[in-house]
């Protein structure tokens, strides 16, 4: 693997997206002036109304290398807008001490919220005994495996509850308030608590659901997402650019992993054969991931939009038919682009952005 010539293009995929950012500030001043010039219905909401300076908490569990990443891009805006600068990173938050959190909090000057799960639970529940409290509280069931009883799926459902209700404490005694967005980078937990917008990177393609149930085919965390893919022998891989819906209620445990696409990857199919899983989620971190996340600092996730009602988006199936699924609708600029059509951050794409909004 050239890792030189994977950094090399990642870099590119970014600095597209600076160029587009700068052309449309340059021109428009903020972000609210261009979300105002573009064209929708009534049955469209901004997912960000406040436009520029949104402020911006970056969740990491484990080694950090896309929030590092953000919070770089997020440096780089404001050194180029300075106040007019899309984005305002106040925070980062983490749910284990032996994470990078602290020492990426430490490297960009940020404070940092953080809450070790197992140090919490141990003191929360001594009486319980855990091997592993985070894999023995976990309420991911993929497709096909056994499920704990009910009774044991509520505990945990509360106890995960309870945990980020801690660590929002955390953030509220740190900052003073909770931020406006939230960027899960690497963060290993469900978010449980509607706490304003919410999104995640994935390190595979969500625009691929089963043909028969339409369940989503490679969800997961780390690289089993990759894993599936490799098993099901697809070629190109791309991450995924998520919204996140919170699990508020326990009937919602089958949504991890299943909010509306915002954008997906442009790829990378390059791969030396037998393909490595962690090899593969280890490029598309810097290839897919950091160009995706690098949206939201220079201000082009504020033009994603979705519908307030639920309408027939598109997906992919292994058996090539279309799948089509009820739920929230996407788009960008104005034009709808939902499921296996999402938006990608490609120069074409970036580019025709530029000519709707500049003529």
């Amino acid at each position: 693997m050239d890792t030189v010539a994977i950094g090399r293009l990642g870099e590119y995929r970014i600095n597209n997206i600076r160029h587009t950012s700068r052309c449309l500030l340059d021109e428009y001043g903020s972000i609210k002036a261009i979300q105002c010039n573009i064209d929708k219905s009534d049955s469209w909401q901004n997912i960000s109304d406040k436009g520029e300076s949104v402020t911006t908490g970056v969740w990491i569990s484990g080694s950090g290398v896309t929030g590092d990443r953000e919070l770089y891009e997020a440096w780089i805006a404001e050194k180029t807008f300075g106040k007019q600068a899309p984005t305002n990173h106040v925070v980062v938050i983490s749910n284990r001490e032996k994470s990078n959190a602290r020492k990426i909090a430490e490297g960009c000057h940020k404070p940092l919220a953080q809450l070790d799960f197992t140090n919490w639970f141990n003191d929360i529940y001594h009486d319980i005994k855990l091997q592993n409290p985070i894999s023995g509280t976990s309420i991911f069931f993929p497709p096909g495996c056994e499920k704990p009883d009910r009774t044991e799926i509520e505990w945990r459902f509360k106890t995960r509850t309870d945990f980020e209700a801690a660590l929002l404490d955390k953030t509220k005694d740190i900052i003073g308030y909770i931020p406006d967005s939230h960027s899960l980078r690497g963060y290993s937990f469900p978010m449980m608590h509607d706490i304003g917008q919410i999104d995640d990177t994935h390190p595979a393609a969500l625009d691929w659901v089963d043909a028969s149930t339409g369940q989503r085919l490679y969800p997961g965390w780390q690289d089993q997402a990759t894993q599936l893919m490799i098993n099901h022998g697809h070629k190109l891989f791309c991450s995924s650019l998520i919204y996140v819906e919170p699990l508020t209620d326990i009937s919602m445990l089958d949504k991890v992993d299943n909010g509306a696409i915002l954008a997906l990857g442009e790829g990378y199919s390059k791969f030396a054969k037998p393909y490595d899983a962690e090899v593969i989620q280890n490029t598309l971190k810097v290839v897919d991931d950091m160009p995706l996340l690098a949206l939201k600092p220079w201000g082009l996730f504020s033009l994603f939009s979705m519908t307030k009602h639920d309408v027939e988006v598109e997906y992919k199936t292994l058996n090539k038919k279309p799948y089509v699924k009820k739920e929230k609708g996407v788009s960008f600029a104005g034009k709808p682009m939902s499921g296996k059509n999402a938006f990608r951050p490609s120069v074409e794409n970036l580019n025709n952005l530029e000519e709707a909004l500049l003529g």
